[in-house]
């Protein structure tokens, strides 16, 4: 009978179990080896592999990954459970360690040699400091599953550095240091870009992740240096930037007096203002990681507009009332470093053309006349395109649709603030043009209806006589 190894994880035990005794994991147990037996085995069955092997059930539990990693959350996405069908392996003892099934663990916890997966590439080279992190790492696991609030908190401040770090992650920013190869960064990108491009959920192979970590684990051990840095990944997701000679080229310490004519000049007031500002070829509802930022400028460009109009420095609370849509602390915050920012002050003034260029709206009164537009009538439903009548929740996602269509924001503030954007995106695209514009026909007949009304009511309220007044008098 096999020795059960340490760090060795139980599956890969009772595979070589049944290897020895020519027969499968599945005869053995009764349970398939990909019927995540390594997380958290069921009793009965750990019972009937202390009957098969003589080891006891706590020395098995050890050989699970929630015994082996308490401190682990294991459902989230980059530092939980990796995918069942996705195993990494060792490239050094080949030991089948339970660590592997976890996506912090990037090497052996056996031998420490670099665990790889079917995605891997050959000629990958992780990070000088992925044993250094590796070690660390492990000790945070434990002292998270001692219960210390320090740890667990690291490891959730790590989560969201890593998520947020993906698609800002660039082949040359944050810059590639000696401690990191320059080919493996070019391989990572590829790979997060065609992440970002797929609806589908994708398995992060151990090299991804050790760049990952070697990118975040130490940004992660303070909380001012997280924020600052989701801050500065939030800015770096947006990849649109103006072609070079449509920023206007103002000196850095005249950008804002510039700016500041510039908007005076074009006439843009507050109510022109979007909740989010978007270029042309956006998607309908744009991206988690791209919107943040877009919002952000939002905010600053409408700060501007107001110091111009008003002729004051309006407060950040007051510009984010008057926004119209929620904001988090976040996206005040970058707004702020926006406006302290010369290039992103002279981006500002680029979005500013555009919009006068496109034709100044009060979308102020559009997204008021429209937040209480939930659903799309029938009978507008029905002369849709034939896809875009199959859709699933068609009336709300017309009139979401519509919302973001008129008002040229988010739906954020409007009357589906919580709709998929995604279901939204795939809507659209099911519209072609010509049902686009159908809708949009629609809800511009919408508003001049609701005009009408109010021109009606108007009318037919009583008003006082001059007569009435002078007696009133």
């Amino acid at each position: 009978m096999p020795d059960l190894r340490d760090e060795e994880g139980i599956v890969g035990f009772l595979e070589r179990v049944a290897d020895a005794n020519f027969t499968t994991v599945q005869e053995l147990t009764g349970r398939h080896a990909h019927a995540v037996l390594w997380e958290d085995p069921p009793e009965d069955l750990l019972r009937r592999v202390e009957h098969l092997t003589g080891y006891p059930v706590d020395r098995l539990r050890r050989a699970t990954l929630r015994d082996a990693y308490p401190g682990a959350v294991l459902s989230r996405a980059r530092t939980g459970r990796r995918y069942v069908r996705a195993p990494a392996r060792c490239t050094g003892c080949h030991v089948a360690t339970v660590g592997a099934r976890l996506n912090l663990i990037v090497v052996c916890p056996a031998c420490g040699a670099p665990l790889r997966d079917s995605a891997t590439p050959p000629d990958v080279v992780f990070p000088s400091t992925t044993e250094r992190i590796s070690r660390e790492i492990s000790l945070v696991l434990r002292l998270a599953g001692e219960n210390v609030p320090d740890a667990r908190e690291r490891l959730t401040r790590l989560e969201a550095l890593m998520v947020h770090l993906e698609p800002a992650l660039w082949d040359d920013w944050p810059r590639v240091l000696d401690s990191e190869d320059a080919d493996t960064r070019f391989h990572v990108v590829a790979m997060e870009r065609a992440f970002l491009r797929s609806d589908y959920c994708y398995v992060r192979p151990p090299y991804i992740t050790a760049t990952l970590l070697h990118l975040t684990w130490d940004v992660s051990g303070d909380p001012r240096w997280t924020q600052e840095a989701l801050d500065d990944y939030v800015a770096v997701a947006d990849a649109a930037a103006p072609a070079p000679g449509d920023v206007p080229e103002w000196s850095d310490d005249t950008s804002l007096q510039h700016a500041r004519q510039l908007l005076l000049r074009l006439g843009i007031r507050p109510e022109h203002i979007p909740t989010l500002l978007r270029l042309p070829g956006d998607p309908v509802s744009l991206p988690r990681h791209i919107a943040p930022y877009r919002t952000a400028e939002a905010l600053a460009l409408l700060h501007l507009t107001l110091s111009v109009t008003t002729g004051t420095n309006p407060t950040w609370a007051q510009v984010r009332e008057i926004h119209g849509a929620q904001c988090s602390p976040q996206v005040a915050r970058i707004a702020r470093h926006i406006v302290d920012h010369p290039y992103a002050v002279r981006r500002l003034a680029w979005h500013a053309q555009r919009l006068h260029a496109e034709g100044l709206t009060d979308l102020r009164r559009l997204r008021l006349q429209l937040a209480g537009l939930r659903r799309a009538p029938v009978h507008i439903l029905e002369q849709l395109p034939a896809p875009a009548r199959d859709t699933k929740d068609l009336a709300h996602l017309a009139a979401a649709w519509a919302w973001l269509d008129a008002t040229r924001g988010r739906l954020a503030g409007g009357p589906h603030p919580n709709l998929s954007g995604q279901a939204l995106n795939e809507f659209d695209t099911r519209l072609n043009p010509e049902g686009r514009l159908y809708l949009r026909a629609w809800w511009q007949h919408h508003l001049n209806d609701l005009d009408n009304a109010a021109t009606a009511t108007a009318c037919s309220t009583p008003q006082e006589s001059n007569g009435q007044e002078r007696v009133a008098s």
